[in-house]
């Protein structure tokens, strides 16, 4: 792990100054997928921390990355930043795990509190650079994962522990360089609801390729809880097509639909996914989850205002009859105490609606694939890297869309016309948002309503 830390942070020196923060964020999504290293402060984590830390210096310069057009640094809200990480570390000081507790805070503060708080109008866009790496990396990982399946190769069983090569199930699961087959199946969740969403606002076949590959890795996972957060996810990247004015976005959007539907039930029905669910392991994996609620809401209402400390709600369970939170989501409600855990649940909704509105439509599909994805597991106290994934969506969901498209393609910009219903200036060949009517009208940014009218 030491020799892991002292060459990422050699290639972040290296990253920083050459001033792009899409490098950093790369350089993140390729350390996530494949360097398997322990599961809390990674080289994926701390290429994200560095992208975050210089983009809160104000730099002059017109191709920066942290150049900003208004205010003198990209993160104008940065001592805000800086005195909620304060308190958040303080709390974790008397937390159940104090250790735990602290890192688990430092990542969640570069990983959530800092891409939440940053303005990305004043920023270089990274929404189009972050989509195209998740979906290439996807590709590549289906390619392993397909390979790992077939003929047992698997380039990373040199450097994994034996305690992950010596886990065995009822059948073969594909680990890839994730290291877990639930990490491979949040991964798989989340860029496959955003490559649906994508091809089909875009309207580029070529997505229908990482679409496919995130499919593959969710039926080589073997891991049931996926095809529901997959299903959630499409839904919502579908939303937009289902109520455009345009019959061939609704036409595309049943299509997506009806092959997505197929896809599931082919998963769902595969000897696989049959094995898995009438095997031993599988029935009493599910029987587990069903016996834990009980205890764990217990000790939620039992901690219900402070909690038990950020990122420890799995470690004060360890001493009792059941040691496992199978949930992401109880794992933080017993941490951080109800009241802050509905305020994050807010936030979560009001990224989605966000990303909705600002025509982002597949970074707030992937969002809910994650969110679903991840409370179906004990992932996020024990695995506090994967705020790396959530960390890009929340960047793909706050970030301004740009006014301004060539030929209704997405080039290093957002689609503001979440409607899909634009208007064609002939003359300059640009896109301008039409008036939006119908049900789709509440989802379109009123600055956009305004321009349209006039």
């Amino acid at each position: 792990m030491s020799d892991a830390v002292v060459v990422a942070f050699a290639l972040m020196l290296v990253v920083s100054i050459a001033g792009d923060g899409r490098l950093a964020l790369v350089c993140s999504i390729l350390c996530l997928a494949f360097v398997p290293v322990n599961y809390r402060i990674t080289p994926a984590v701390l290429f994200f921390a560095m992208w975050a830390i210089v983009g809160m210096f104000p730099h002059r310069g017109r191709d920066s990355w942290r150049a900003p057009t208004v205010a003198p640094a990209a993160f104008p809200r940065a001592p805000g930043i800086i005195f909620i990480a304060l308190l958040l570390l303080l709390w974790s000081t008397v937390s159940a795990d104090s250790e735990a507790s602290w890192q688990w805070v430092v990542i969640a503060i570069f990983c959530v509190v800092v891409p939440f708080a940053s303005e990305l109008s004043r920023r270089k866009p990274t929404w189009a650079t972050t989509a195209v790496v998740l979906a290439v990396v996807a590709v590549a990982a289906a390619i392993f994962a397909v390979l790992e399946s077939t003929v047992g190769f698997n380039p990373w069983r040199a450097v994994y522990s034996s305690s992950v090569l010596a886990r065995e199930w009822s059948v073969t699961r594909v680990i890839v360089g994730f290291g877990h087959p639930l990490v491979v199946m949040v991964f798989a969740v989340t860029v496959g609801s955003m490559s649906v969403a994508r091809w089909v606002r875009l309207r580029r076949p070529i997505w229908i390729l990482p679409a496919a590959a995130c499919v593959i890795l969710l039926w080589l996972s073997v891991t049931r809880s996926g095809l529901g957060a997959l299903a959630v996810g499409v839904a919502v990247g579908l939303l937009p097509a289902a109520f455009s004015l345009r019959s061939k976005s609704r036409k595309l959007a049943v299509g997506a639909i009806t092959v997505g539907t197929i896809a599931v039930y082919l998963v769902a029905n595969s000897a696989l996914f049959e094995t898995r669910s009438t095997s031993i392991d599988g029935t009493s994996s599910l029987d587990y989850r069903l016996e834990t609620y009980g205890p764990i809401l217990q000790a939620i209402a039992d901690h219900w205002l402070l909690g038990v400390g950020p990122g420890a709600g799995q470690s004060s369970m360890m001493l009792t009859s059941t040691p496992n939170i199978e949930s992401s989501a109880l794992q933080l409600a017993l941490g951080l105490g109800l009241p802050l855990f509905v305020v994050v649940c807010c936030c979560a909704v009001w990224l989605v609606v966000t990303g909705l509105r600002r025509g982002h439509v597949e970074a707030s599909a992937g969002l809910v694939a994650y969110l679903v994805a991840m409370s179906t597991w004990n992932a996020l106290d024990t695995n506090p890297a994967l705020m790396v994934l959530l960390g890009l969506l929340i960047l793909g969901c706050r970030e301004v869309p740009q006014v301004s498209q060539v030929n209704g393609e997405d080039r290093g910009q957002s689609v503001p016309d979440f409607s899909q219903n634009s208007e064609v200036d002939r003359g300059s060949g640009l896109h301008a948002p039409a008036t939006p009517r119908g049900p789709a009208a509440a989802f379109v940014p009123t600055s956009f309503r305004s321009r349209a009218s006039t």
